[in-house]
């Protein structure tokens, strides 16, 4: 049974990769895997390109669904309330990124390489276990919008402060050991 519900999501997946090169608009139903992978969307519209993760149940991204964090059009990643613990670092493969909801999941850590997406102008990272901000963030020159409200840091890195578009951050309910300034 895997095996067949492994065949059957490859061809998706290479579907969805060849409609997405000139599509407007692409939809992939829900397809059932032994981690019970809810729904898949995959939204081309016009020149901006959204890529939405909906009920993933298995706490990481099934890997036959990781091409997808590669296409270079990008501009909107949404996997958030997905309970995942994990998420795959390419973040690199995606330079048009202006838009990360990674929210209301379960990471205890963020892919360092989204500090490469030097377009991102809007981060939201809260309702998580995160106990850190990666560093690499510090490169995050877009920025405008940061959020990790309801997560597990203790330190705000002094690198937020000097983000030179940043302008709201939203970071209540932490433990903080001592209160940003």
């Amino acid at each position: 049974r895997e095996r067949r519900e492994a065949e059957e999501v490859d061809p998706v997946v290479d579907r969805v990769d060849e409609r997405l090169q000139d599509a407007r608009v692409v939809l992939v139903a829900a397809v059932t895997l032994e981690h019970r992978l809810g729904l898949f969307a995959a939204v081309a519209a016009g020149d901006s390109t959204c890529l939405s993760f909906y009920h993933i149940c298995s706490h990481s991204v099934p890997p036959q669904l990781e091409p997808l964090f590669t296409f270079s059009t990008v501009r909107v990643l949404n996997v958030a309330g997905n309970k995942l613990t994990s998420i795959p670092d390419q973040f690199a493969s995606l330079p048009a990124l202006e838009q990360a909801f990674l929210c209301n999941n379960e990471l205890t850590e963020l892919p360092p390489s989204l500090g490469q997406c030097g377009k991102l102008a809007l981060a939201f990272l809260g309702m998580n276990k995160i106990t850190s901000l990666p560093a690499s963030y510090a490169a995050l020159g877009s920025l405008e919008v940061l959020h990790f409200e309801k997560s597990q840091l203790t330190e705000l890195p002094r690198w937020v402060a000097e983000l030179p578009k940043l302008k709201e951050v939203k970071a209540e309910e932490n433990p903080w050991q001592s209160p940003p300034s």
